[in-house]
């Protein structure tokens, strides 16, 4: 049996519809829903040429050629498939939802599959993704605070407490600083991050707020969302403080692990800021091993840099909250309850940021 649905039905289905991604390769690289499993009807040099000869001797020739090189595949392409959606139903995508999908929903109901095609394919999940994510946001809060203030295992510890977090550094492989990459796996494409984020949002509950910590938009090689990134902007913030000493043992645990070329390198990428002679320094520290100098010029500069980046929250309320020593669990209770209290007095608790 086949079905087409449209993007906001299609989503919505269990994940006991295992999603497949017809595309080849190189576009499911690019960009894909995430949970998809790449089952390429083409390589990415067949997918040229099909196209070459679609646009030099029109559809038939193309469909012809399509048919010659998709032949000797089809077997595998059902075994593939018995082997990723054993319960016999599936959700099935290609690029607009056309040639590729629509055949393969054939060969794979001929094979006995329930199979549900995206109307409109992965174009129209990703206009759905942009127009849903520009309409509103939950109520964002915004985790702030300067470096090593280990706002990471805050977030983590507010979302086993219960409350609603995304962690845009996770989805984006990235701490964020210049060292940001270190132990890290690569970053995906800019495209396939929004996708992620999207995902997160999807599932929030909007009766709830939700935890994001304090970015900017860049994280590495990848960028917030820009309806999202506004909205952040505005959105209240508790900026916590702990004692420099706190800040440096934090760091000096979770970066001195990482090989020394790694530090090193990252030292390089903030030269210019950083000024020739204090590079100099947290080189020379890091050579002789004294990590904790190190940690203090590379303070000196994101203390500074932090400063300059408030700016940039706009009319958001700031609301500071000191803690003596660096415990995420104690910290997270403490933010979670003061975050409840923020929003328990709202006139209404679904109305969006």
């Amino acid at each position: 049996m086949i079905e087409r649905l449209h993007i906001s039905e299609w989503i919505g289905i269990g994940a006991d519809w295992p999603v497949l991604d017809m595309r080849s390769p190189g576009e499911f690289e690019a960009g894909h829903i995430p949970g998809a499993h790449p089952l390429p009807f083409f390589s990415d040099r067949e997918r040229a040429e099909v196209g070459t000869i679609y646009k030099q001797r029109g559809p038939r020739e193309a469909l012809l050629l399509g048919l010659d090189l998709i032949g000797p595949k089809l077997r595998s392409l059902v075994e593939q498939t018995i082997a990723l959606a054993p319960q016999g139903k599936l959700r099935i995508y290609c690029w607009r939802g056309g040639h590729r999908s629509g055949a393969a929903a054939q060969l794979l109901a001929m094979a006995g599959f329930q199979v549900c095609v995206l109307d409109g394919g992965y174009k129209a999940y990703r206009g759905y993704a942009h127009e849903q994510m520009a309409k509103a946001y939950p109520r964002l809060v915004i985790l702030a605070g300067p470096t090593g203030s280990a706002k990471t295992p805050v977030l983590h510890e507010l979302q086993r407490l219960g409350q609603q977090v995304i962690d845009l550094e996770k989805l984006a492989n990235h701490k964020g600083s210049a060292f940001g990459w270190i132990g890290e796996r690569p970053q995906l494409t800019n495209e396939q991050f929004e996708n992620m984020v999207f995902e997160e949002y999807r599932h929030l509950d909007p009766q709830q707020h939700v935890w994001l910590e304090d970015e900017s938009r860049g994280i590495g090689l990848n960028f917030v969302p820009e309806s999202l990134w506004e909205r952040m902007k505005l959105a209240p913030r508790f900026y916590i403080s702990i004692p420099l000493s706190e800040r440096r043992s934090y760091l000096m645990s979770a970066y001195g692990q990482y090989p020394l070329a790694d530090l090193q390198k990252s030292f390089e990428r903030i030269r210019k800021r950083l000024g020739g002679q204090n590079l100099q320094n947290a080189l020379r520290a890091l050579e002789r091993g004294d990590l904790e100098s190190a940690t203090d010029i590379a303070l000196q500069y994101y203390d500074k840099t932090y400063r300059h980046s408030l700016q940039r929250h706009g009319n958001g309320l700031v609301e500071s909250v000191e803690y003596d020593r660096l415990d995420p669990r104690a910290m997270a209770a403490d933010l979670s309850e003061k975050a409840n209290q923020l929003f328990a007095h709202s006139s209404s608790s679904t109305n969006w940021q």
